[in-house]
């Protein structure tokens, strides 16, 4: 949101970033607020500019504006169609935000394109290895996180590799991982039950799984 901004402009850094399509923007020269939603459903194919990066086609046109939280200040906002790769449309328009409004078009464009690496990134470690309900905002807490996604993912891989070895067949991370939850579950019932078939106090198996009784 706007503290983000701010702390980063604060600090010295221009921010990249989507928008979403309702976002308010107060283009220069216009002195009124409009969505880009609409800006971009205006357009005409002819006003549009084409480059390529990386390999992939792209038309765009682009806004020197201001939005909400930066009263004053002027950034590029770039209206992107993607190329849809041999079909005759091109892909929805996204909306690309820039607190630098000389960046081009280009760079902007691939900068945008790395990032969203890091999206899917998360997404995967959210998704396939069950982790969608971790909310981290310290830096130590961030990279215990990403450990864990890279200790998950390592351990996982192993045990695919495995599992279709011996079966021949394909296996999703999030089915295997599942799996495995269920089995240390499964493992540790079976465990608390034998411990407390043997007599062992309560308290003392708590310990051991660094657990705590919880007293009516």
């Amino acid at each position: 949101g706007k503290k983000l901004i701010h702390v980063c402009l604060d600090n010295g850094f221009e921010l990249l970033t989507m928008l979403k399509s309702n976002r308010k923007v107060k283009v220069e020269g216009i002195d009124k607020w409009l969505s880009i939603r609409d800006i971009s459903a205006k357009l005409e194919e002819t006003s549009l500019h084409h480059v390529t990066v990386d390999g992939v086609s792209y038309r765009f046109a682009y806004l020197i504006a201001t939005i909400h939280g930066l009263d004053g200040r002027m950034n590029k906002i770039l209206l992107v169609q993607q190329d849809s790769k041999g079909k005759k449309s091109w892909l929805k328009f996204r909306y690309l935000f820039s607190t630098d409004a000389r960046m081009r078009a280009w760079t902007l464009i691939f900068l945008y394109r790395k990032r969203w690496e890091i999206e899917t990134f998360y997404k995967f470690g959210k998704e396939q290895l069950k982790m969608g309900k971790i909310r981290v905002l310290k830096e130590l807490a961030l990279l215990r996180f990403v450990l864990l996604i890279f200790c998950s993912y390592t351990y996982l891989s192993l045990r695919k590799f495995e599992t279709e070895f011996f079966e021949i067949q394909e296996i999703s991370y999030y089915k295997l991982q599942n799996q495995e939850i269920d089995n240390c579950q499964s493992q540790m019932i079976s465990w608390v039950y034998i411990q407390g078939q043997q007599g062992r106090p309560l308290n003392d198996i708590l310990a051991e799984m660094h657990l705590v009784e919880i007293s009516a």
